[in-house]
């Protein structure tokens, strides 16, 4: 059986809804829904409560307009996590693992919350799920990181900066 271990989206899946989500719904009555390809057919034959798997989705902003945090349980990557950075520029929340939330230098309780196992994380989330105030603190601050951060005219530097050949 393929385990997720040389894809970090399917091992993050795989890893929240069999160590994490248990643990979620002992606390929180909530579904977990996941958007994305599913070249393995894993995703599709899952049949666990609370777990709904949407296949391809052309326009997350639905996905996003409905929900109230994501997740990203990612325990090995490169590159930037971009579908948290997204997820941000819509107001929601974010419950992150270690390794994402430092891609990003985001600081736990501030901008998002981090979770570094099963329990933690699971704990994390159910704080987030059911405190207001602290969900509305930390979509004030990722979205404030987010304007930030990642405007045109931060894009338009990076990208005169990158194609100055005067530095070079």
């Amino acid at each position: 059986i393929f385990d997720g271990a040389h894809n970090p989206n399917l091992d993050a899946i795989l890893y929240f809804i069999n160590k994490i989500f248990p643990l979620v719904r002992e606390k929180v009555h909530c579904d977990f829904f996941i958007a994305g390809q599913d070249k393995t057919d894993i995703l599709k034959k899952l049949e666990i409560e609370g777990v709904r798997w949407l296949g391809c989705v052309e326009d997350l902003s639905e996905c996003y307009n409905n929900s109230k945090i994501f997740i990203a349980p990612t325990r090995f990557s490169a590159g930037v996590p971009l579908k948290m950075i997204e997820a941000a520029s819509f107001g929601i929340p974010i419950v992150a693992s270690k390794i994402v939330a430092s891609q990003l230098n985001w600081r736990d309780g501030i901008e998002c919350l981090v979770g570094e196992n099963p329990q933690e994380f699971a704990e994390k989330i159910s704080l987030l799920y059911s405190d207001a105030e602290l969900w509305n603190a930390i979509r004030k601050n990722s979205t404030e990181r987010i304007k930030k951060e990642y405007n045109s005219e931060v894009f338009l530097e990076s990208v005169r900066k990158a194609f100055d050949t005067t530095t070079a």
